[in-house]
């Protein structure tokens, strides 16, 4: 065991040619077969304004979800009464979480990627497929992001309202999806003309 053990942490503390110790790697920076480290696979973000905005809205999102489903628990078995809010505010929360953490994993570099082809790409080459993804990422998330401005105008205008107790105005909770869809168009617009610059650079 102690042999087993100690490959272990010498294989943890090899360090590639860069510099970089295996284990201090993201997943997406691991190098493929005798490919280099893909080091570009991670957009070079630095946290902005938008992106720590949404991080301090995804928190209190979170937090406000744990004290709704907590609450529902207290009154149900010590009060035997219902709030009748925890499955459709937590699930109003859960959307907004979903959107407004996009510029985070945008940010990131947390998106799903075909690691082991682009790892094997010249880093030029990787580059320019990065930024036609992003390209194609900021494409539709316009497009997305102007059908739920639509989408949150509409329920506005015609005053509709959550078919529960409570009669939530739809346009409230429909207003996470356009700021969190305008807050990943700002990140990868930055992304793009990063990724821009480094192909200028190289």
């Amino acid at each position: 065991m102690a042999a087993r053990e100690e490959e272990q942490e010498r294989v943890a503390r090899r360090r590639d040619p860069g510099g970089v110790s295996v284990a201090e790697m993201s997943y997406g920076e691991l190098p493929v077969g005798n490919a280099p480290a893909a080091h570009s696979l991670r957009p070079p973000l630095a946290e902005g304004v938008v992106e720590w905005a949404c991080r301090m809205l995804c928190r209190l999102a979170l937090i406000a979800t744990i004290v709704i489903i907590n609450l529902e628990l207290i009154t149900r078995n010590l009060f035997n009464f219902s709030l009748y809010l925890s499955d459709e505010y937590s699930g109003y929360l859960l959307v907004a979480l979903t959107f407004l953490s996009l510029p985070l994993c945008v940010s990131h570099g947390s998106f799903h990627r075909v690691t082991f082809l682009l790892g094997r790409l010249p880093p030029r080459l990787r580059d320019v497929v990065l930024l036609a993804f992003d390209v194609l990422a900021l494409t539709f998330c316009a497009v997305v992001f102007w059908e739920a401005l639509l989408l949150v105008l509409n329920s506005r205008a015609l005053h509709a309202t959550a078919p529960t107790i409570l009669m939530t105005p739809l346009w409230l909770p429909q207003l996470a999806m356009p700021i969190g869809l305008f807050a990943v168009l700002v990140t990868l617009g930055r992304s793009v003309a990063l990724r821009v610059c480094r192909l200028r650079q190289s």
